[in-house]
C-alpha cells in the first residue's frame, strides 16, 4: 500500500494536467453531491423528533391528505380500540388584538386537547391535563407569548380574535421543534371552527385528522375498517390509508396547500437529484477517459511488472488503489468548495442549511461508502483493461497501445448531456418570459392590493372616499378574489346541468369598480353600475361561448345559490330557480396561473360570499407617498386592523417562483455541465498532442503549417461533438416538449434554439482544443522528434 501511495504521488508530479483535470472535475461534482446530500438529509429529518412519531398517522385518500367528518371523530374514538387518540387539526391565521395593538397571528390551529398529547408539547404554563378549559380559551407558543408580552407572565391575558370574539390566554407552550411540518402559533378548541371558518361541504364540517395508534397496532388494518365504515359516505367515495406523519414531510401526498401542513420541495430535489447525478456522470466520463489514455505512458512500468512476477490481480489492484485514493483527495476538495458554494446554494433552494450536514454522523456512513464506490466504478473499466496487458506486446513497440483504445461513445454522451442542458436552459428561460410578460387581458402594473377583512366592511365607503381624494389613485375597488387568487369556485351549477361542463368555474363577487380598476375590455354590453347590485354578473368569452347564446339581451344565469342557501342546506331545486342578469362580456382575462387555460369565469356585483381585496389603481409616480397615504387613512378609519399591501405585479410573479427556481437549478448546473465537459476535452486533446508528439513533428519538416496540425487535433474530437449534437436533437425535443405540456400557454420550440445549443457546444468545444493545441502544433519540430 505504502508503494501504491508513493506510486500515485509520483504520477500525479509526474503528469500535472492529468491531476488537476481528473481531481478538479471531480470535486465540483462531489461538491455539487455534498450539497445536494445535505439538503436532501436536513428534508428527510422533519418530524423525526416527536417522540411517538412512530405511532402517529394522517388520514388520507390515494392521491393526498383527506378531511373527515368533524361531528364522527367521537364515533371513531369509541369504536376503534387500535387508536390511542384522535384529533382533529384546522389551520389559519387571523387577526388579534392585544390592548390596542392589531397584529396579524399565522397558525392559528382549531384542534382539540388530544393534540397536545400526540406532539408531546410541554405544557410550560397552564394545566397540562386541560390546557383549553373551555371555548374562550387560547393556548399559545413561547415564542409568541415573547413577541406579545415580552417578559411579562401571558397568562390570564385577554386576545380578540378577528375583532369578533375574546380567548383568555390558559396556557403557553414550547414552540414545535424546528424540523416540525405541523405549524401551531396559537391553539384554540375545535368547537370554534363555526366562528373563524374551516372547511364546509353540504352542510357538514370537515377537518383533517392525526390519529395516534397503540403498540402494535396495524394502520393498515386500521385504514380498511375506516374504509369500510365511512368511504361511502366521504365526498370522494374512495378508500382511506394512513400516512406515517416521519413519512408526511417527504410524501407526494402532502403536496397540495390543503394539507395545512409544510411539505418539501419533492420537485427541485428530483431536479437537484437528476443533475447530480449528470455531472456526476460527466466526472465518470472524464476519468475513465482520461485515466486510461494517460496510462498509455505507463505501459513500459506495467511491462515489467508483468515479466518480474506480477499478476493481473496485482496490477488491477495498484490501478483501482490509485482511482480509490484520487476520488478521495477531490472528495476533501470538494467539501472546501461545497463551503465556498454555501451561501449561493441557500439562496438557490430559498433555506438556510447546515452545508455538511451530510458529513454529520450517521449520514457520514453512507457518503464516505459512496465516494469510495464512485473511485471504483470510475477506476474499474481502465483497471481492467491496463491489467490485460500483454508483457509480450508492450516492450519493443506501441503496437500494444491500439489494445487501449480511448472510447469515443463515452465522448458522445458526455456532450449529449452538455447539449441536452443548454437547449433545456433556454427553452425554460424563453417559457419564464412568457408567463412574466404575457398578456393576461388587463393592465397589471400600477396597481396595489390591501387585504380586508370582512368586520371592517361597513367602513369600505368611506376608506375608497378617503382613498380617492389622492390625486394619485384613480380608482378603487372591493372584490372577494383577485386575478391569479380565485377564493370561489363552482358556484354556476348550470353549467354543469345545462352546458355538461365539468371544468373549474372561477366565481368572483366584485363591486361595481372593478372592471373600470382592472382595465377589463368588453366584447358586448357594460360593465356594473350602483342598481345592479346582487341583481347582475358579467361573465368572460369562455362563458359566453360555453352557453352558445348569439347575444347577452334578455338573458340570465341560473342556478348561483345566495350565502344562505349554500350554508344553509338548501335544496338543489330551491337554488335553480335562482337568476341573475348578464349584463356584459369581457374579453378572456388570465385569473389563475398561465400552465392553466382560461376557464369560463363569472363576476357577480354583491359582496356574497365574503370581501378580501381593496385595489387601488394609481398614477405613476409618488409610490412611496401613496403608500403613506394609505397607510394614514387606514390607521384613522380602522387602527385596531392591520394594514397589510402589495404592489399587484410583484405578488403576479411570486406565482411563478417555482418556475423560476427549475430554470435557475438548470441554469447553474447547466454551466457546470460544461466546464466539467471543457476540463474533459481539455484533458482528451492535451493526451492525444502528446501521442502524436512524433507525428506532429514528422509532419512539420515536411512543410505542414500550423492550421494543418490544428485540424488534424481537431477532427478526433470534432467528429464526436457533431455526433452527439445528431443525437441530443431529438432527445432534448422529447424532454422539453413533454416539459411545456404542463401550461397552457408555452413558448415554441424553434430550431434556431436547438442550432444555438450545438453551435455553443461546439464553440466552447473548439475553443478549448485549440488553446491546448496551438503550444503542440506550434513546438519546434527538432524538439518534437527528439521526444522519442
Amino acid at each position: 500500500m505504502k508503494n501504491d501511495l508513493k506510486i500515485i504521488t509520483r504520477n500525479l508530479i509526474k503528469n500535472p494536467v492529468f491531476g488537476i483535470v481528473i481531481i478538479s472535475g471531480f470535486a465540483f461534482s462531489l461538491a455539487i453531491s455534498i450539497l445536494l446530500a445535505s439538503y436532501v438529509f436536513n428534508e428527510s429529518s422533519y418530524d423525526k423528533g416527536f417522540p411517538d412519531v412512530d405511532r402517529i398517522y394522517r388520514l388520507c385518500v390515494n392521491n393526498g391528505i383527506t378531511s373527515f367528518r368533524a361531528d364522527k371523530v367521537d364515533d371513531i374514538r369509541k369504536n376503534y380500540p387500535e387508536i390511542e387518540r384522535v384529533c382533529r387539526y384546522e389551520n389559519g391565521s387571523a387577526d388579534v388584538v392585544s390592548g390596542k395593538s392589531p397584529f396579524r397571528i399565522q397558525n392559528l390551529v382549531k384542534t382539540d386537547k388530544e393534540f397536545f398529547k400526540i406532539f408531546s408539547l410541554h405544557i410550560r404554563s397552564g394545566d397540562s391535563d386541560e390546557p383549553l378549559p373551555d371555548n374562550n380559551s387560547i393556548a399559545i407558543s413561547a415564542s409568541l407569548a415573547r413577541e406579545i408580552f415580552g417578559n411579562s407572565d401571558p397568562s390570564g391575558q385577554v386576545l380578540i380574535i378577528n375583532h369578533s370574539k375574546k380567548f383568555t390566554i390558559t396556557a403557553v407552550f414550547d414552540d414545535l421543534q424546528q424540523k416540525s411540518s405541523i405549524l401551531a402559533n396559537a391553539v384554540i378548541r375545535w368547537e370554534n371552527v363555526p366562528d373563524f371558518g374551516g372547511e364546509w361541504r353540504d352542510g357538514l364540517w370537515y377537518s383533517r385528522l392525526f390519529i395516534q395508534l397503540k403498540d402494535k397496532s396495524d394502520p393498515a388494518q386500521l385504514a380498511m375498517k375506516l374504509s369500510k365504515d365511512y368511504a361511502q359516505d366521504h365526498y370522494l367515495k374512495q378508500n382511506f390509508r394512513l400516512l406515517p406523519l416521519k413519512n408526511s414531510y417527504m410524501s407526494p401526498l402532502t403536496m397540495d396547500n390543503s394539507s395545512q401542513t409544510l411539505h418539501a420541495d419533492l420537485k427541485s430535489i428530483t431536479l437537484f437529484g437528476i443533475v447530480t447525478i449528470l455531472c456526476l456522470l460527466i466526472s465518470v466520463l472524464n476519468f475513465v477517459i482520461l485515466f486510461t489514455s494517460s496510462h498509455l505512458d505507463r505501459v513500459k512500468e506495467i511491462g515489467i511488472k508483468r515479466v518480474t512476477g506480477a499478476g493481473r490481480y496485482q496490477i488491477f489492484r495498484q490501478f483501482i488503489t490509485e482511482t480509490v485514493v484520487i476520488s478521495l483527495f477531490a472528495f476533501i476538495l470538494g467539501i472546501y468548495i461545497a463551503l465556498l458554494f454555501e451561501k449561493p446554494f441557500e439562496a438557490l433552494i430559498h433555506k438556510e442549511l447546515p452545508v455538511l450536514l451530510a458529513l454529520h454522523f450517521p449520514n457520514i456512513l453512507f457518503v464516505i461508502p459512496g465516494v469510495l464506490i464512485l473511485g471504483v466504478l470510475s477506476g474499474f473499466y481502465p483497471a481492467v483493461v491496463i491489467s490485460r496487458y500483454n508483457p509480450s506486446s508492450i516492450f519493443g513497440d506501441y503496437s500494444g497501445r491500439e489494445k487501449v483504445r480511448m472510447k469515443n461513445g463515452l465522448s458522445v454522451l458526455q456532450y449529449l448531456i452538455s447539449i441536452t442542458m443548454v437547449v433545456a436552459f433556454i427553452i425554460m428561460t424563453r417559457q419564464n418570459n412568457l408567463l412574466t410578460n404575457k398578456d393576461i387581458g388587463f393592465t397589471k402594473e400600477q396597481l396595489i392590493n390591501i387585504d380586508i377583512p370582512w368586520e371592517i366592511k361597513g367602513k369600505l365607503p368611506l376608506i375608497k372616499q378617503k382613498l380617492l381624494g389622492n390625486p394619485y389613485i384613480k380608482s378603487c375597488t372591493v372584490s372577494h378574489g383577485i386575478p391569479g387568487r380565485v377564493s370561489l369556485w363552482g358556484a354556476w351549477s348550470e353549467a354543469g346541468d345545462k352546458y355538461n361542463y365539468n371544468g373549474n368555474i372561477p366565481f368572483f363577487t366584485v363591486d361595481p369598480d372593478f372592471f373600470k380598476v382592472f382595465d377589463a375590455e368588453f366584447i358586448e354590453g357594460r360593465g356594473f353600475r350602483e342598481d345592479d347590485w346582487e341583481k347582475s354578473v358579467v361573465i368572460n368569452e369562455s362563458a359566453f361561448r360555453l352557453t352558445g347564446w348569439k347575444s347577452i339581451d334578455g338573458q340570465v344565469l341560473k342556478g348561483i345559490p345566495t350565502p344562505e342557501q349554500a350554508f344553509g342546506g338548501a335544496s338543489k331545486e330551491e337554488i335553480d330557480k335562482n337568476s341573475l342578469k348578464v349584463v356584459g362580456v369581457i374579453r378572456d382575462i388570465n385569473v389563475e396561473k398561465l400552465n392553466q387555460a382560461v376557464s369560463p369565469t363569472i363576476f357577480e356585483c354583491s359582496d356574497h360570499f365574503g370581501i378580501s381585496y381593496l385595489t387601488c389603481r394609481v398614477i405613476p409616480g409618488d409610490y412611496p407617498g401613496v403608500i403613506a397615504d394609505m397607510k394614514k387613512t387606514w390607521n384613522e378609519v380602522c387602527p385596531d386592523f392591520v394594514f397589510k399591501y402589495q404592489f399587484y405585479d410583484e405578488w403576479l410573479d411570486t406565482l411563478y417562483n417555482n418556475e423560476k427556481q427549475t430554470a435557475l437549478i438548470i441554469k447553474t448546473f447547466t454551466l457546470l455541465s460544461i466546464i466539467l465537459t471543457c476540463l474533459g476535452t481539455f484533458g482528451i486533446i492535451y493526451f492525444v498532442s502528446r501521442r502524436k508528439t512524433k507525428e506532429i513533428g514528422v509532419r512539420k519538416v515536411h512543410g505542414a503549417k500550423t492550421i494543418n496540425i490544428l485540424n488534424l487535433l481537431i477532427w478526433d474530437i470534432f467528429k464526436w461533438i457533431i455526433i452527439a449534437y445528431i443525437i441530443a436533437l431529438p432527445l432534448s425535443y422529447f424532454i422539453m416538449n413533454s416539459y411545456l405540456q404542463g401550461f397552457a400557454y408555452k413558448t415554441t420550440l424553434n430550431w434556431w434554439v436547438f442550432a444555438l445549443a450545438g453551435l455553443f457546444a461546439l464553440g466552447i468545444a473548439i475553443i478549448t482544443i485549440i488553446w491546448q493545441s496551438m503550444s503542440a502544433a506550434r513546438r519546434n519540430p527538432v524538439d518534437s522528434l527528439r521526444y522519442e
